[in-house]
């Protein structure tokens, strides 16, 4: 192999587009960020590609995990690696790309600074992208036990969101064991409620609420399936929880936090 270093990272997805459209939601929250690579083992460790990241204002959380079974090959040497990616500038390189193509993604020993893309195809994109540093954080982790959780109708709650949002993008959530209720205040209008049902997953009587801006969740539950059952997570003075698959990829969960604890 003249000229050339052995790969110590190689990843590749079938269908680009998958991967596209999920960076697409993230970058605007999350500009910068690490993507954690985790070798899978032989203690049934899935492995994959981990993101946990706070948006700058610190009122978002990212934690998306895509599963290693997903892509073939999905080859990382190193029990963990962790690289520095700006995700707008990745959501533009992936979107070079036609979303039903395959894509290969490695790193060469003699160039740690550069994720090589290569799309699979008789005339490849090839893009040899640029990596950044990025100062280390303490990124909290998310912990949901003990938490309320509930199944919700992604449509009715989007369509509720979206119209509360017209008015004002903040927004008082109410969650009991089978409703939960959203409340608007205007000083143009006034007082605007409107409600849902829901299932809670739990036994015990509850009773959680919070103020959210709705334009925030509305950007990620947009992505969801429509005609799809999702969960959410709530607690009084707590953030809210969107839980959601990633078609063909894995799974993700997004931590909006209660305007009043801003």
């Amino acid at each position: 192999m003249s000229g050339r270093s052995k790969k110590f990272l190689e990843v590749q997805i079938a269908e680009v587009g998958d991967l596209t459209k999920i960076i697409k939601k993230i970058y605007p929250v999350v500009r910068e960020g690490y993507l954690i690579f985790v070798k899978p083992d032989s203690n049934n460790e899935k492995g994959g590609i981990v993101l946990q990241q706070m948006s700058e204002d610190k009122n978002i959380y990212v934690d998306m995990r895509l599963e290693s079974k997903y892509f073939d090959p999905f080859t990382c040497t190193d029990k963990q690696m962790r690289i520095g990616i700006d995700f707008k500038n990745f959501f533009t390189v992936l979107n070079l790309i036609k979303d039903n193509v395959p894509v290969n993604m490695y790193m060469r020993h003699n160039s740690t600074d550069t994720l090589y893309v290569r799309s699979v195809e008789d005339r490849p994109v090839k893009i040899d992208f640029i990596l950044i540093k990025i100062d280390d954080q303490q990124i909290p982790k998310m912990s949901l036990d003990g938490r309320c959780r509930f199944k919700i109708n992604r449509n009715e709650f989007r369509s509720i969101c979206s119209e509360l949002n017209g008015i004002s993008d903040k927004v008082m959530i109410t969650a009991t064991n089978d409703t939960m209720t959203f409340n608007v205040t205007s000083k143009e209008i006034g007082v605007i409620e409107k409600s849902m049902d829901v299932t809670y997953m739990g036994k015990n009587t509850v009773n959680v609420d919070g103020e959210f801006d709705v334009s925030k969740i509305l950007s990620f539950i947009d992505y969801i399936k429509k005609e799809k059952e999702t969960e959410i997570i709530m607690d009084k003075d707590f953030p809210l929880v969107l839980l959601f698959d990633i078609p063909n990829l894995g799974t993700m969960k997004v931590s909006f936090s209660p305007i009043d604890s801003n």
